[in-house]
């Protein structure tokens, strides 16, 4: 979990901006809860599929069977020990994460490229982890929706994120007039800005508070 201090900024911050912060994210939106707190209250989890915005939760009615699918493969394989990657089910697609066996890298994506193009799914690469998806939603489709509604829409947005799927907010946000920070990252983005790591986040966030 995050935190105290972290979720507090947060709390306070949402509240200044009247209620204009969202979280954009990879995780189902029950992860990022016990990771936030209740800190945030619009969240689109699992790169939109599924969002919660004035209270209600909403799950796209996406057919889910080539991921189960593509999911019942994986688990095969690593139970063979084919696959050298820990399994996470996100429901609308599942994630293969090698943090724990860097050097497992090349083969879990490769791996994972197969049973992507056996099943029509997309793969998402991340910090040490391959996730396939149905590959229709992006965080920047999450973002373009949040900005259709009140209080979203009309202001700015800023998109902060460390990862490469944060690329497709960044864009969505510089189509809106706003912009993209890149935390912590080295590689080329779209983002307008970079930022050190979290810590020059918070930090910034804290001033802007007191702004």
């Amino acid at each position: 979990m995050a935190g105290e201090n972290l979720r507090t900024l947060l709390r306070d911050l949402a509240r200044a901006l009247g209620g204009a912060m969202a979280l954009l994210t990879g995780r189902t939106i029950e992860s990022a809860e016990s990771i936030l707190g209740g800190a945030i209250d619009s969240i689109a989890g699992l790169h939109g599929f599924e969002t919660r915005f004035h209270g209600a939760t909403h799950r796209a009615e996406d057919d889910l069977s080539p991921v189960t699918a593509a999911l019942v493969a994986a688990r095969a394989m690593h139970q063979s020990g084919v696959l050298p990657a820990r399994i996470e089910d996100k429901r609308a697609g599942f994630a293969l994460h090698y943090r724990d066996a860097p050097e497992a890298g090349p083969a879990v994506r490769q791996i994972a490229e197969m049973i992507a193009e056996a099943h029509g799914l997309t793969v998402i690469e991340g910090k040490m982890v391959a996730e396939l998806t149905l590959g229709v939603r992006t965080k920047g489709d999450a973002l373009a929706a949040f900005m259709q509604e009140a209080p979203f829409r009309g202001r700015t947005p800023i998109a902060l994120g460390d990862d490469v799927t944060d690329e497709d907010a960044f864009t969505a946000a510089r189509e809106r007039g706003g912009y993209g920070v890149l935390v912590g990252a080295t590689r080329i983005s779209v983002a307008t800005y970079a930022v050190r790591d979290s810590s020059a986040v918070t930090a910034w966030l804290a001033a802007g508070l007191r702004a």
